[in-house]
C-alpha cells in the first residue's frame, strides 16, 4: 500500500493512495450457512475472496481559490476525488439444487468466458451472452450451440456432477468514479 500527501500553500492539497492486494479464502459469505459446492472436497472452493480488489488507486485534492479581500468571492474551494479499482470476482452458479439441495452448483467451462456487461431492458446487467448462446444443456437431448461458454453439469440422461468451474474464477468490470465539488467556506465572526 502506498500513500503520499502533499500540502503546499497557494497550491492544491493532494493525497494519493495505491493498494495492491490479493485475498483468498474458502468462503467469504459468513452470513450464509452453506455455500460449498462439494462438501466432501472443500478445496475446490478455495479461491479469490468475494471482496478481492487487486488494484485500487485513489487521488483527492482540495484547492482554495485565490480570491482574497472580496466577501463575495472569498472562501471558495474546489475539491475532487478519483477512484480506480480493478473488478471484483464473479462466482457463476447454475442456480440448480439437484446435487446439494442448494443453488451452489457451478457449471462446466467449455471456452474462456467473455464478459459482455450489457444493460437489459428491465434495468439489470447481463454479464454474459444470453442463455441460448452461451450455455450448453445436454439434458433432454439438447445440442450445444456453437460458441457456448458454459455447460450445465449433467449428462444427456440427467445425471448431475460437480462442475469444473472454480469459485470466483472470473473478474467483473473495473470500477471508476470521479466526484467534483465546489463549495464556499463561511466563517462566523463574533462581536
Amino acid at each position: 500500500m502506498g500513500y503520499r500527501q502533499q500540502k503546499l500553500r497557494k497550491r492544491p492539497a493532494i493525497e494519493r493512495f495505491y493498494t495492491w492486494s490479493k485475498s483468498l479464502d474458502y468462503n467469504s459469505r459468513n452470513f450464509q450457512g452453506y455455500t460449498l459446492q462439494d462438501s466432501l472436497n472443500p478445496r475446490r472452493d478455495y479461491g479469490l475472496s468475494d471482496f478481492d480488489a487487486r488494484n485500487r488507486f485513489v487521488i483527492s485534492s482540495v484547492y482554495e481559490l485565490p480570491f482574497k479581500g472580496n466577501r463575495i468571492y472569498e472562501g471558495w474551494r474546489l475539491s475532487g476525488i478519483v477512484q480506480l479499482q480493478s473488478g471484483n470476482p464473479l462466482n457463476v452458479t447454475t442456480g440448480l439444487a439437484n446435487l446439494t439441495g442448494q443453488g451452489t452448483l457451478r457449471p462446466d467451462i467449455l471456452a474462456t468466458p467473455v464478459i459482455v456487461n450489457k444493460y437489459r431492458s428491465d434495468g439489470g446487467v447481463q454479464w454474459f451472452e444470453s442463455n441460448s448462446q452461451s450455455v450448453c444443456d445436454l439434458r433432454a437431448g439438447h445440442v450445444c450451440p456453437a460458441g457456448a461458454q458454459f455447460a450445465i453439469p449433467a449428462t444427456a440422461t440427467g445425471v448431475f456432477h460437480f462442475g469444473n468451474m472454480h469459485r470466483n474464477s472470473l473478474l467483473g468490470p473495473d470500477f471508476r468514479t470521479w466526484i467534483c465539488r465546489w463549495r464556499r467556506r463561511h466563517g462566523l465572526q463574533s462581536g
